[in-house]
């Protein structure tokens, strides 16, 4: 038996800053993706193991910044000038085929890192994991899912995929209850907060 855990989105938490403790190294999202547009510089590090570390979201910063951040999706512009020793960081959380931007020459070799839903990125940031439980929970799951009025939610952006899910979906509904949120059924706030509620 296993737990499934979703994960909030990341804020830099993972991200392992240069050996040196005595530095303090500023950490500046170029690019960042929507729902980290309003993040505060306080509250992005708060579950960072390292106290060396800031952020910021303050282009006029970019000299002074160690890392930049640039998410797949705001790729449209053209690369800043790199300083010296700066590391640069492609962010994306999406499967390849969704991943804009990727195919501009010039942000050609122009990355140190990833950072990704992919195990060989050098952040890797899932969007949930598998807990294995110790002890088994002495519940009658047959009693619970028979008290249960809905039976399955999926949250879902990309409504026709390479793969076909939104087919094999649309014949999964023929036989259970399939309620479809996001981009490709009913609507999620910014948060999801609805979805989850729901």
């Amino acid at each position: 038996m296993v737990d499934v855990i979703l994960l909030k989105k990341p804020i830099f938490q993972q991200i392992i800053p240069r050996k040196e403790n005595k530095s303090n190294y500023l950490l500046l999202w170029y690019a960042p993706p929507f729902w980290a547009r309003n993040i505060k510089p306080e509250n992005g590090l708060k579950n960072c193991v390292f106290e060396n570390c800031n952020i910021s979201l303050d282009k006029s910063l970019i000299n002074k910044s160690h890392v930049l951040i640039f998410h797949h999706a705001d790729l449209n512009i053209k690369p800043p000038i790199r300083t010296e020793n700066q590391i640069w960081i492609f962010m994306t959380l999406e499967s390849t085929v969704h991943t804009r931007g990727i195919n501009r020459k010039q942000w050609n070799n122009a990355f140190n890192w990833t950072w990704s839903y992919r195990q060989d990125s050098e952040i890797f940031t899932p969007y949930a994991k598998l807990s294995k439980r110790l002890t088994l929970k002495d519940k009658n799951y047959t009693v619970i899912f028979e008290q249960k009025s809905k039976d399955v939610a999926w949250v879902v952006s990309n409504c026709n995929t390479y793969s076909k899910r939104m087919r094999y979906v649309i014949m999964m509904k023929k036989y259970i209850n399939v309620d479809i949120y996001g981009r490709c059924g009913k609507p999620c706030s910014s948060s999801g907060d609805n979805c989850i509620k729901n």
